[in-house]
């Protein structure tokens, strides 16, 4: 068995002699320094966790919010009316009902805002994409000519302009800025 010998200067360093007095103040800034380097490893890693969660939250309390609201609810029936038997190309042309265009403003207006809340990293966009890609792509192509139309109304192509990025950005294509159909006189009113 091999025997262990300290060297002089580790006896010396140990015994505090004036060439080590170094050694522990040394030694408290590196466990400190790596203390904090630790700290602040977990609390980032917790931030981004919490900061996760609290989206997904947000995310689902919209969603409960929104089906469980009745009023939304018959404005989605009557949007899907609407989608499925007539669709929206020449839609405020044709002088829907003033109830009908409430109801398609207010499931654009709710696409329109959810993208607001996901491009804030306000609601979580994999949490919501994975409940809502298909029925948001199959609303924003059926949209489409209405969102031309109501951009050529109001000469601006910021009108809808976060759905739409949203979409595409989920595999829709963007709305032809070709001439509308819009007809002054029911939009908005």
């Amino acid at each position: 068995m091999a025997e262990f010998t300290a060297s002089p200067e580790l006896i010396e360093a140990l015994r505090g002699n004036q060439n080590s007095q170094w050694l522990a103040p040394l030694a408290v800034l590196i466990s400190a320094t790596v203390s904090a380097i630790i700290a602040w490893l977990i609390f980032r890693h917790t931030s981004r966790h919490n900061r996760t969660l609290q989206r997904q939250k947000a995310t689902l309390d919209l969603i409960a919010a929104r089906e469980s609201d009745p009023g939304f609810s018959l404005a989605k029936t009557k949007f899907n009316e609407q989608r499925d038997n007539r669709g929206f190309d020449g839609f405020l042309a044709g002088k829907p009902p003033s109830d009908l265009r409430e109801h398609v403003r207010t499931i654009i207006n709710d696409y329109e805002l959810i993208a607001v809340g996901i491009e804030f990293d306000i609601l979580d966009e994999d949490f919501y994409r994975d409940w809502f890609r298909t029925a948001l792509l199959t609303d924003y192509v059926s949209l489409r000519p209405y969102i031309r139309d109501v951009r050529t109304f109001t000469k601006s192509d910021k009108i809808f302009e976060r759905f739409e990025r949203l979409a595409v950005k989920w595999g829709g294509q963007p709305v032809d800025p070709g001439r509308g159909t819009a007809c002054p006189k029911y939009y908005g009113r």
